[in-house]
């Protein structure tokens, strides 16, 4: 039903002239149409958002008057969030203290070797020299299965720092309480830089050699 804008009667839509007054219905018709698709026009050209800045701007922009960024170009991730999507923290996490627990034996085996009187060619019980050769062993082997070097890097930043807070304890098994205090935490820088080092030089060359042996993705 529709109502004539002249007399007010409803009538069927079927009309083109109002039988009350004889007033031209198709008139209306074509007024409400157009009223409509200036209504479908405004929603349309209502606007949209640029996702770099939030500034509202015509449907139809192509960039930012606000910005200048680009809004039909694909937003791209920065370099932090590529970093981050790349390491697998739970795996690298357990390679990290299974490698931990790798270092400290041998640590203990090295400082036990090296205590052994006159073993020691030069007489002098050079004790760091005992962990860096279990975290070389160590952390190689296992940042070398890492799948990119970033995570190669974030396993030898793990095992360092935990290598360093268990120095002071691991050469109190072998040596005095002295020993104890006079070692504890003294070598923690170089042992994060070394094992760092370490991690990312066992990945990037020796990666592809270790994949052909062992299938990483078969044993996690």
């Amino acid at each position: 039903m529709v109502k004539c804008n002249r007399c007010g009667v409803e009538i069927a839509d079927s009309f083109e002239l109002c039988p009350n007054c004889g007033n031209d219905l198709t008139k209306d018709k074509v007024t409400k149409n157009a009223d409509s698709d200036v209504k479908i026009d405004e929603n349309v050209n209502a606007g949209k958002t640029c996702p770099h800045c939030g500034t509202t701007l015509e449907s139809d922009a192509e960039f930012c008057s606000q910005c200048g960024q680009s809004l039909t170009a694909p937003i791209k991730k920065s370099d932090n969030e590529d970093i981050l999507n790349s390491i697998d923290f739970v795996k690298v996490g357990v390679f990290s203290l299974i490698s931990t627990v790798v270092s400290a034996i041998l640590s203990v085996v090295f400082l036990a070797i090296m205590n052994i009187p006159n073993y020691n060619l030069f007489n002098i019980p050079f004790f760091p020299l005992a962990f860096y050769l279990a975290i070389f062993i160590s952390v190689v082997f296992f940042a070398a299965l890492q799948k990119n070097f970033f995570e190669g890097i974030f396993l030898g930043l793990i095992v360092g720092i935990l290598m360093a807070i268990l120095e002071g304890f691991l050469i109190s098994l072998i040596l005095d309480a002295y020993a104890y205090q006079t070692y504890f935490g003294y070598h923690s820088i170089e042992f994060i830089i070394l094992s760092v080092i370490f991690g990312f030089a066992a990945n990037y060359f020796l990666k592809d050699y270790l994949s052909r042996y062992i299938k990483i993705d078969e044993l996690f």
